[in-house]
């Protein structure tokens, strides 16, 4: 018997029991004995049944499936972001289906559309932030939380951003840093700005002028940028750079070993983010953590309605290394 042609009245028949309480046994609804259970799935084991799942959600209004898209799922935070996800989904017996958008609206607003037609349960997305229409329209068909940034009449899960710029300028100003540049992602982000802000209010509490330069995310496009602007009039004034995260840090750390300019003694280099290779490049950096897990945990529980705040804002915290030195003369 081909697996594909098995059904519950197969499973009945050779069982001995009726369609009704072979479907009982199956889905785990009503009343079934021991006995008659057992020997129910183990013929249908023997038989090769599989659910029709699709059938299943048609009757029940629910495919008990998570849509995720993430701009990019190579990035070790989205990954763990992602992992996070999968890890709550498991345990609440859902599945999830991933899209990569790779930062392209026109992917991110396909994949927001493939997956409405799919009937998921719900949407959790890290936005390019150019979608935000769509996605409106699109919490009319399912539920959608946005994780990383915010935007009014959508659920989001994210890290207190300002703290996390006034906290890492804060530490800097307190090693005793005075000319500190902000090395930041793209001006028009929601991250980038909240980042901003606390660095900028950190900055004027101190009684010191920002610096800021922008880059477009990934290693090579920090790498290049960082390199151009170490390449400007009085860059090399500045003891400190503030890292819009991880990677942009990593990409600061290589083109300074390239100009054999000592880090941390010549340049101290804050990251953001905290990820596990933070902990075990030359030298280590120091970091601001963010619980990229529970992040994904969070969006998970507010995409099934376990949790239902408009914005769900996590904690983060320093973690001291060896890339930020002590200056002693100002």
């Amino acid at each position: 018997m081909k697996t594909n042609q098995v059904t519950i009245k197969d499973i009945a028949k050779l069982s001995g029991y009726s369609i009704n309480t072979v479907s009982r046994a199956l889905n785990g609804n009503g009343y079934v004995s021991k006995q008659a259970k057992q020997k129910i799935l183990e013929v249908a084991k023997n038989i090769g049944y599989y659910k029709d799942r699709t059938a299943l959600s048609l009757r029940q209004k629910k495919t008990k499936i998570i849509g995720v898209i993430i701009v990019d799922n190579s990035n070790p935070f989205y990954a763990d972001v992602l992992s996070g996800v999968e890890d709550a989904a498991y345990e609440k017996g859902f599945e999830t289906i991933l899209v990569n958008s790779y930062r392209d609206p026109e992917r991110e607003k396909k994949a927001v559309i493939k997956m409405i037609e799919r009937r998921v349960d719900g949407l959790i997305i890290t936005s390019t932030q150019q979608n935000w229409e769509l996605l409106l329209s699109a919490k009319q068909k399912t539920n959608v939380v946005v994780v990383g940034s915010h935007y009014r009449g959508l659920k989001s899960v994210r890290p207190d951003d300002q703290k996390i710029g006034y906290i890492a300028t804060k530490y800097l100003v307190q090693m005793g840093h005075r000319n500190i540049v902000m090395f930041n992602s793209l001006p028009e982000k929601f991250t980038s700005q909240f980042r901003q802000k606390g660095y900028q209010l950190a900055m004027e509490e101190a009684g010191l002028r920002s610096h800021i330069i922008n880059s477009a995310e990934g290693f090579e496009n920090s790498y290049e940028r960082f390199k151009e602007f170490f390449q400007e009039k009085n860059s090399r004034k500045f003891t400190a750079v503030l890292c819009y995260n991880d990677i942009f840090a990593y990409a600061v750390i290589k083109i300074a070993k390239d100009l054999k300019i000592d880090v941390p003694n010549q340049l101290s280099v804050m990251g953001i983010d905290d990820l596990v290779f933070s902990a075990i490049i030359d030298p280590p950096l120091t970091t601001v953590h963010i619980d990229r897990r529970e992040l994904g945990k969070l969006a998970f529980l507010s995409v099934i309605g376990e949790n239902n705040a408009e914005e769900t804002v996590i904690d983060v915290h320093l973690v001291e290394r060896s890339s930020v030195a002590r200056k002693t003369s100002v």
